[in-house]
């Protein structure tokens, strides 16, 4: 069987947080196959020695894109998603990790089942890496829904209005990839508002 869905990792010098991201995609439960793409952006602190750890370990399930030296954001999802031949994707930062090993499969049922929806969100916790960070950083805020209004369905106008959806519980249909045009995306725009554009055109996602 032909993997159903690709989890993207994009990672750069994430060593202490990376295993978190990976351990979390591997306990997915599906009744489908799926791909991990770990997109490295030329990390020098010891997170490629974590990720050739694990592609020794599931070389069947991990894929690595790796860079020799750092480009940017910008540069490596334009690299990675030339690799996506999966008609889902998962969006998974590499200081990022799902809790729910159920996730996948709830999202991709729930597409499968609604041709209308070209994405499907979910609420996500939000944790500080320190008490200092907390202060700026969605300052006193422990969900994402503490600090943006949700609606069930979620429009282009919610996008264009910077409506923010957590990058990590983004489950999309991959079609819009191949019509991104890199002019569109080269400017000082967030990558993900980027790719929700792309993805949510003549369509809408589910919250």
């Amino acid at each position: 069987m032909q993997p159903v869905i690709t989890v993207i990792i994009f990672c750069y010098n994430q060593r202490t947080f990376i295993s978190s991201a990976i351990d979390s995609a591997l306990m997915q439960e599906t009744n489908f196959p799926f791909r991990i793409l770990i997109s490295d952006d030329g990390s020098d602190d010891g997170t490629l020695e974590i990720l050739e750890q694990y592609k020794t370990k599931f070389p069947d399930q991990i894929e690595l894109a790796l860079s020799q030296r750092n480009g940017g954001i910008l540069m490596n999802a334009l690299k990675t998603h030339q690799l996506i031949t999966t008609p889902y994707i998962a969006l998974l930062d590499g200081d990022d990790y799902w809790t729910n090993p159920q996730k996948l499969q709830i999202q991709v049922n729930f597409l499968n089942e609604n041709p209308s929806y070209n994405g499907v969100f979910h609420d996500a916790n939000i944790i500080h890496e320190t008490e200092e960070a907390e202060k700026y950083i969605y300052s006193g805020k422990k969900t994402y829904s503490q600090n943006n209004v949700y609606q069930e369905d979620i429009y282009p106008v919610h996008i264009i209005n910077r409506l923010i959806l957590p990058t990590a519980s983004a489950v999309l249909r991959s079609d819009f990839l191949k019509t991104i045009q890199v002019e569109h995306v080269l400017n000082a725009y967030s990558l993900d508002w980027k790719l929700y554009c792309y993805a949510i055109r003549n369509s809408k996602f589910k919250y």
